[in-house]
């Protein structure tokens, strides 16, 4: 670990906080990175860098700093929930379901459980679109593979079997 003086890790964070503030996420970025670099456990900056990432649409790469703000306060149901989405956004269902199973543990509300249990069984919209635009551009192979894959993940839902289906009957 690489230890900055404390009066620069000061200035390190005051500088990201109002570029923060100041909606220059890029900068701010930067100067949580070297944060981390010094203190790889510092909640506030794992938690503006998810932040960024999310609203980069990365989740991906929000997951792991959102997973650290989780072990250093796992008693706030919000870290919970974000995490879950994150993973959920990423594709990563098997990582948000085993999050949501080990949330109840820490005392998630069951309204809470119960809403991100319902989400989960339902696929993202940007993968709905995905799917359709594959069918949509004629990719008939590919679009059976990402239709099958869609199953997997979320085998009640019409919008699988459906595009399964039409490829199916346009390959004959």
């Amino acid at each position: 670990m690489f230890c900055l003086p404390a009066p620069v890790l000061q200035h390190t964070l005051h500088q990201a906080q109002q570029h923060w503030g100041s909606g220059r996420l890029a900068q701010a970025a930067k100067l949580y990175h070297e944060v981390l670099i010094a203190l790889p456990s510092h909640v506030l900056a794992h938690t503006r860098l998810a932040a960024w990432h999310l609203q980069s649409g990365q989740p991906a790469l929000a997951a792991p700093h959102l997973e650290k703000v989780l072990q250093a306060q796992p008693a706030l149901p919000q870290h919970w929930v974000r995490l879950i989405c994150a993973l959920q956004q990423a594709g990563d269902l098997e990582r948000a379901h085993a999050y949501l199973q080990e949330s109840a543990q820490f005392g998630l509300p069951e309204h809470t459980i119960a809403q991100l249990a319902n989400a989960l069984s339902h696929p993202p919209d940007q993968r709905q679109h995905a799917l359709l635009t594959l069918y949509q551009r004629g990719h008939h192979l590919s679009t059976e593979i990402a239709a099958r894959l869609f199953l997997d993940d979320f085998p009640d839902h019409p919008l699988g079997w459906q595009v399964l289906g039409a490829v199916l009957h346009d390959a004959g």
